[in-house]
């Protein structure tokens, strides 16, 4: 009797249920975890931590890995709107005690955490305005070039046609001014 292959989707399920209760035990009880990619089918799973409006905690886990190695790259993360752009802004959670004490202490560090995000999200905007000013000299210093090699180009063949016509008397010839 031939064994089946189970799909990604069930293996994330079975890899989630397997590490479930050990986050849920090293997480305060007043967060809840939500799940993304267990339909997917890819690899990838990512239980997600809301801890206020626009912060979350994302970890991520996949079927390839075993049991005791749980879920890995915590992140707190923040979208933050820059421009046109939404960047995401986050740091890195070591491991689940670490994820723990930023969770269980959240009140004593979200000062220090958003005031941490701020800052990045004012490099960020001054990264994209460096961006624009790059583009602009890229586009003044660069194109400039190119449009004068491209204009170079164009007068010598009109010039090149010119010289034709009036080497073949063109204009005289054929005009049927004479």
């Amino acid at each position: 009797m031939r064994g089946f292959k189970i799909t990604n989707q069930e293996a994330k399920v079975k890899q989630w249920e397997e590490v479930k209760k050990e986050i849920l035990s090293s997480i305060p009880k007043k967060y809840k975890i939500e799940v993304e990619g267990l339909d997917a089918d890819d690899k990838y799973f990512h239980p997600i931590i809301k801890i206020e409006d626009d912060i979350i905690i994302k970890g991520q886990g996949d079927i390839d890995i075993n049991k005791s190695a749980g879920i890995y790259a915590w992140r707190l993360q923040i979208k933050q709107h820059v421009g046109c752009y939404i960047k995401t802004v986050e740091f890195d959670i070591k491991n689940l005690d670490h994820l723990n004490k930023v969770l269980s202490r959240w009140d004593t560090y979200k000062d220090k955490i958003k005031q941490y995000l701020e800052l990045c999200k004012t490099i960020n905007e001054n990264i994209e305005m460096l961006e624009d000013i790059k583009s602009n000299i890229e586009g003044s210093l660069l194109f400039d070039i190119f449009e004068q090699e491209k204009r170079k180009k164009c007068l010598d063949n009109l010039f090149t046609v010119k010289e034709w016509i009036e080497n073949e008397r063109i204009i005289e010839n054929y005009s049927g001014i004479n």
